[in-house]
């Protein structure tokens, strides 16, 4: 999707991809602030993109490094906190991926169900707000089930629920972002290594834009330690 056709160019896209993710992993306690800073950032500019996205204004095709750097930082950032959830404990992963598991799920039953209105016709004419309502819903439920399995202090109760809700509407960002990425590439999937089901990125794009928002969450909240 970023336009690196020849094998030399997508070679040193993994390469600089890489060398930045040893970097932050390498001095991970003098880069925590800021790789919190930068993804939250991101995704707020992301969501103005998204918001005030046309088709075929050739903006992205004359500004192609847009495409280099989200790489950077939305795969960058993943990556990272995914591996403090993990370090933290992970069976948080669990929940995590569990989460967007029930949230699409529900949100492709309600949406075909009671989808009328649409979402974000310019960037996925397939998602609706009834889907939307749907998510919620389903993310709903398995948060509660979760306070029980995580001991989560009863003070902390609203929280964790806001919380994961509030990941559920934000991993629908991840998804419609790389929708718009996938449109201004001219491309159906982010590839083709998954037969049936696309690239890698349509498996995780959701996921992407949940993974900073679950972590910093809980570390702002300290429900980090817990255990099941």
């Amino acid at each position: 999707m970023a336009g690196y056709e020849k094998v030399q160019s997508r070679l040193l896209f993994i390469l600089s991809l890489s060398t930045l993710a040893g970097i932050v992993y390498g001095y991970n306690d003098v880069f925590f602030p800021t790789v919190m800073s930068v993804a939250l950032i991101w995704w707020g500019v992301a969501l103005v993109l998204m918001v005030s996205y046309q088709q075929k204004t050739g903006f992205y095709q004359k500004n192609e490094w847009i495409f280099t750097v989200a790489a950077h930082i939305v795969l960058v950032s993943a990556w990272w906190f995914l591996t403090k959830l993990h370090a933290f404990n992970a069976q948080w992963i669990l929940y995590l991926l569990l989460l967007i598991v029930i949230a699409d799920t529900a949100a492709y039953f309600s949406g075909k169900r009671f989808g009328k209105r649409k979402l974000a016709p310019e960037l996925s004419p397939g998602k609706t707000i009834e889907g939307v309502m749907g998510a919620v819903f389903g993310v709903l439920l398995w948060s509660i089930l979760a306070i029980v399995f995580f001991n989560v202090p009863s003070h902390y109760w609203l929280y964790f629920v806001l919380l994961s809700l509030l990941t559920a509407l934000i991993s629908v960002g991840g998804d419609l972002f790389i929708s718009m990425m996938k449109r201004e590439a001219d491309l159906k999937d982010s590839g083709s290594i998954l037969p049936g089901h696309g690239g890698l990125l349509d498996r995780i794009d959701s996921l992407l834009a949940a993974l900073p928002l679950f972590t910093i969450g809980l570390v702002w909240a300290s429900l980090q330690s817990l255990s099941g």
